[in-house]
């Protein structure tokens, strides 16, 4: 999801300066298998990423139906996942084989760059 904001008044709408707050989330979902002489059933995992940007960019029209934007933004990402791992231990008189889970939770600053084409009327 993203608003873009043409601060700049007195050019024609569309064609000038920009900046734009930008919000994207994605969802990965993981599946470990375990090894080939594991009984152990496949188990799914995921990865969940919240991406906040501002971006800052020129949308330039060349042709009635062809548009140029470059842009170049700075953000925060944050990032939540669980994953598994097969654990054995010794429980006497055999080796058990368990699902283990790691869970990790990150933040990073984050930048971005990059043009876009467009193409309409």
């Amino acid at each position: 999801v993203a608003f873009r904001f043409y601060p700049l008044d007195g050019r024609p709408a569309l064609n000038q300066f920009y900046v734009s707050p930008k919000f994207k989330y994605r969802r990965y979902n993981e599946w470990t298998v375990p090894g080939p002489t594991s009984l152990l059933d496949d188990k799914k995992g995921f990865s969940n990423e919240s991406i906040f940007t501002f971006n800052f960019g020129y949308q330039q029209w060349l042709a009635s139906r062809f548009s140029l934007d470059y842009y170049f933004g700075v953000g925060i990402a944050s990032r939540n996942a669980t994953r598994y791992q097969v654990s054995s231990e010794y429980i006497d008189p055999n080796w058990v084989e368990t699902w283990k889970s790691n869970s990790s939770r990150d933040s990073r600053f984050i930048a971005t760059i990059g043009i876009k084409v467009g193409i309409g009327k």
